[in-house]
C-alpha cells in the first residue's frame, strides 16, 4: 500500500535518512524478539525473551518445515511446466493499466 503524504503542489522527492532508513530499520528490528521467541531462538543479551512452553514451541520448526515443503513443491512445478508457474503472476496483473 502506498499513501502519498506530500502536499498537493509539492513535487520534489528527496531521501530523508530518518524516515526512509532509520524508521524502517527500527520497525523491522522491533519484530525480532517476538520472532525469536516464536522460533525458539535464544538471542544473547536478550534475557527478556522467554522460550515458549512445550506445545507452542513446536510451531516454529513446523512452520519452517511447511515452508520448505512449499518451496520444494514450487520448484517441482516450475521444472514440470515453467510457463504455468509464470502465468500465476498474471492473475494479479490488471490488464487496464
Amino acid at each position: 500500500m502506498h499513501v502519498d503524504q506530500r502536499p498537493a503542489g509539492r513535487q520534489d522527492i528527496s531521501f530523508n535518512p530518518v524516515s526512509h532508513l532509520l524508521v524502517p530499520l527500527l520497525g523491522g528490528a522491533s519484530f525480532v524478539p517476538a520472532w525469536a521467541a516464536g522460533a525458539g531462538i535464544k538471542i544473547p543479551g536478550a534475557s527478556f525473551i522467554t522460550p515458549l512452553p512445550a506445545p507452542l514451541s513446536y510451531m516454529g520448526p513446523g512452520v519452517a518445515a511447511w515452508m520448505v515443503i512449499g518451496v520444494g513443491y514450487l520448484i517441482y512445478l516450475y521444472l514440470r511446466d515453467p510457463q504455468r508457474v509464470l502465468q500465476v503472476g498474471s492473475i494479479y496483473i490488471d490488464g487496464d493499466s
